[in-house]
């Protein structure tokens, strides 16, 4: 996480994304414990280290927001704003090349207290459930996004943005182990299929020369 937030202190976007079986702890280790201050999360971590990064960069004028996205049943929920609906937010991309989505809510951040309390706040609108193999399984897939806008020391000013995406992927599952059915059954059947869609990306990307990767 530390080489991710470097490299977008210096104005490249990241990502950093866990991925696994339900129950192996992805929520754990991306958000981590509230029992106590050791056992904070990825995201926490990497807020933390932001704000003090930015304490040791005085030179650099910082604008911090963040965005919490969660992906449930293949809709698109704001977990910052409990009152959007899920066809007022859209992904697109631009003439650039770039995702973007609207209709998110993105709220400025002024310190490390802010950002957490958003943090935790998303967090609670989160979609969990019960199976076999987890009590409190995420049934959704999110992303927590930090926007970086920083303008650069001098008498240009450049204004540089990057991004910082923090995913936490809902686990694939077997259902024959978790014995789901109703709901939960059809939550698999939806997390299943977009675990499988996001491994054929993720090859397709890896392949020299491919010349379509379907996303």
């Amino acid at each position: 996480a530390t080489d991710v937030l470097k490299s977008a202190l210096e104005g490249f976007n990241g990502t950093i994304m866990c991925y696994g079986q339900t129950g192996a702890g992805k929520t754990y280790t991306m958000s981590g414990g509230r029992q106590s201050f050791k056992q904070r999360g990825i995201i926490p971590r990497t807020i933390a280290q932001l704000f003090a990064d930015m304490r040791n960069l005085s030179d650099r004028d910082f604008k911090i927001s963040v965005q919490y996205l969660e992906i449930y049943n293949e809709a698109l929920y704001d977990l910052l704003d409990i009152t959007s609906q899920p066809h007022e937010i859209n992904i697109y991309e631009s003439a650039r090349g770039a995702v973007t989505i609207s209709g998110l809510r993105s709220a400025v951040v002024r310190s490390e207290a802010e950002a957490l309390a958003l943090l935790f706040e998303g967090e609670t609108n989160r979609v969990i459930g019960e199976h076999q193999l987890n009590r409190e399984s995420s049934r959704s897939h999110s992303i927590f996004t930090i926007t970086i806008e920083m303008r650069m020391p001098g008498e240009a000013g450049e204004l540089v943005v990057s991004k910082v995406n923090l995913v936490d992927l809902a686990g694939s599952e077997r259902v024959s182990k978790t014995r789901s059915e109703g709901l939960v059954l059809r939550e698999a059947g939806h997390i299943n299929k977009s675990l499988s869609i996001l491994e054929q990306v993720i090859l397709a990307l890896s392949e020299r020369g491919r010349d379509h990767v379907p996303f």
